[in-house]
């Protein structure tokens, strides 16, 4: 059966966050967390209630195990545009994600999705050219992005 200390490491697991950094963004340590999620001690009710607030969690299900596990953003920007395009939960966690990158770090990113979708286009357009392989470059700043982009994907 399972259990609120389950329930808390699913949601940890599913924000793709360590121990570490998802005790730093409910203001708890690292050492509690562990605690929590192995069983030993259960969260307290301002930690749920961090928890909640954060992660956009529903009190009753992290508690329960009933009732939907999300609450309803509808009040939140993030939470409409979720609603009226119907995305998951891992697209807005990647929207989220995006914004929350510096603006370099997002200019560079629109520039590799710019890239990305100028060579499908050209794919499409020419279905038996064969793509040229790309030879690694430690130093290439698109292919640290691209490795970027598969690890926070990879990470969801």
């Amino acid at each position: 059966m399972e259990t609120i200390n389950d329930r808390f490491k699913m949601i940890r697991k599913d924000s793709g966050l360590s121990q570490d950094m998802f005790s730093k963004k409910i203001k708890i340590t690292k050492t509690s967390i562990s605690k929590i999620e192995s069983g030993i001690n259960n969260p307290s009710d301002r930690t749920i209630a961090l928890v909640c607030s954060e992660f956009g969690i529903s009190e009753e299900w992290i508690r329960t195990g009933n009732g939907p596990k999300t609450l309803a953003t509808s009040g939140t920007l993030l939470g409409q545009l979720q609603q009226k395009y119907d995305m998951s939960d891992l697209e807005l966690r990647i929207i989220k994600s995006y914004l929350e990158l510096p603006a370099e770090s997002r200019k560079k990113f629109e520039e590799f999705i710019v890239k990305l979708t100028e060579e499908q286009k050209e794919q499409a357009a020419n279905p038996d050219s064969e793509l040229q392989p790309v030879s690694p470059d430690e130093n290439d700043e698109e292919l640290r992005y691209e490795n970027y982009i598969k690890n926070i994907l990879s990470s969801a």
